[in-house]
């Protein structure tokens, strides 16, 4: 049995090892366009301010590892132009000899993961953009920082916060452009403007409600986003962060059929609708956990379930992926956001009859000192009492506390559930009543 994926980050190379895993005499070839394997992007911003010094750093496995340790056969720097599923073949380039030539399989995988999306704004493929996908943008963003004194980053997301502390840290003076008034349109006003304060404390230019015209270029370097309001911001460079688009031409061209986000439509299975085509990760589908809903959720923790998932069905076995909750975080400075499942506003546009509750307690007992504030809000079903959703700002410990709600939403938890569910206590780490436990208290009182 002859198996090739397309991708050789973490979703491929979690679907090539558990095949070979299962099947050790059979032939698994992986195809890598990057010059990277097996990395974790999620540290791409932090290789950009320097705290991670090299990008192999960033590597999990070498290509050499691959193959003597797992049998894998790997080749790095050559992107597959062209899948010919009726015969069994592709056509792969060497993209450092620019040589072509064909190979064939038997069953295929495709995570081929996302690119960087542009909405029609004019200009903005006309200059130099930056990105932060693969390794090799965040190798020419950091030189290009290194070089330079500012920095526009348009979209305020996740990867763009995330960027302007990165650029932030190797001393560049940094412009945040974004269309909306407010960061994270969907969250509680109590959270989201916890980042305008710590962005402005640590001396970030907000542009807000600035809805990008054009991008000002001259002989192909970037000089300034224009707004529809006739404001110029100015830069070294720009370093765009709207978004991304699953990358799915090569399924596509073979009758790959396309869901929510455009991505490969998926089984939970990670079939496609074309018998022998399998997808997983940034290019493919997810189910929504609390409405059994297709949904797009392109996040690390679901590309590499998604990519054992399978892995262990190709190889034979019988296993489903159960879906996500978008569960989420990020860091911005001394600030961690957070949030899992649905968000208010969401939940009643989905129908749900639904309240919300926003409390906010010390992260450790009061009289213990170097806590801070935490702030959550609930969002649950009236009635039921069931968890819909949660959103939480502080310090790093809202990580566990936001994982809690993520199970308990999973399992189908109420509020009467989690005001009773027993939690550690020591007043290094927790007060005695937990805020999930506050905020389920306060929840009841509401349904």
């Amino acid at each position: 049995m002859k198996i090739i994926v397309i991708g050789g980050t973490a979703t491929g190379l979690s679907a090539a090892s558990k095949i070979k895993r299962e099947h050790k005499d059979w032939d698994v070839s992986v195809y890598e366009r990057s010059g990277f394997t097996s990395y974790g992007s999620c540290g791409l911003p932090y290789y950009v301010q320097g705290i991670i010094e090299k990008p192999e750093d960033l590597m999990h496995l070498t290509v050499k590892d691959l193959e003597e340790k797992r049998g894998i056969k790997t080749k790095i720097r050559h992107e597959v132009i062209k899948l010919d599923h009726k015969n069994k073949k592709i056509v792969v380039k060497d993209l450092e000899k620019g040589e072509e030539f064909e190979d064939h399989y038997d069953e295929i995988v495709l995570a081929t993961g996302a690119s960087a999306s542009f909405p029609p704004i004019k200009g903005i493929d006309t200059g130099e953009v930056y990105t932060l996908r693969q390794v090799e943008d965040g190798i020419k963003l950091r030189k290009k920082a290194e070089s330079s004194s500012s920095a526009v980053i348009l979209g305020g997301g996740y990867i763009g916060l995330e960027m302007a502390e990165g650029l932030k840290g190797q001393g560049l003076d940094i412009h945040l452009v974004d269309r909306n008034e407010g960061f994270f349109k969907a969250y509680e006003k109590d959270h989201s403007e916890k980042v305008r304060e710590v962005l402005e404390k640590e001396g970030i230019h907000l542009h807000m409600g600035v809805d990008t015209e054009e991008i000002l270029s001259e002989e192909g370097k970037f000089k300034a986003v224009k707004g529809k309001d006739g404001s110029l911001i100015e830069g070294d460079f720009l370093m765009a962060a709207l978004g991304a688009r699953p990358n799915t031409s090569l399924g596509e061209e073979n009758g790959v059929e396309l869901g929510a986000g455009k991505a490969y439509r998926v089984n939970k299975k990670m079939q496609t609708n074309v018998e022998g085509i399998w997808a997983c990760g940034d290019c493919a589908t997810s189910t929504n956990i609390i409405t059994g809903e297709e949904t797009y959720i392109p996040l690390a923790p679901t590309a590499n379930k998604q990519g054992r998932v399978c892995g262990v069905n190709l190889s034979g076995g019988d296993q489903e992926f159960k879906g996500v909750l978008a569960s989420q975080i990020v860091k911005i400075f001394d600030l961690f956001i957070a949030a899992t499942g649905f968000h208010y506003e969401e939940a009643k546009e989905l129908g749900y009859d639904v309240e919300k509750v926003t409390v906010e307690q010390p992260s450790k007992a009061g009289y213990f000192p170097g806590g801070v504030r935490l702030a959550m809000t609930l969002i649950f079903e009236k009635g039921s009492g069931r968890i819909l959703g949660c959103e939480m700002s502080g310090d790093e410990s809202i990580n566990g506390r936001v994982n809690t709600v993520a199970a308990a939403i999973t399992l189908g938890a109420t509020l009467e559930d989690l005001k009773n569910m027993d939690f550690l206590y020591t007043p290094a780490t927790a007060p005695v009543y937990d805020i999930m436990i506050i905020a389920a208290r306060q929840g009841l009182k509401k349904i």
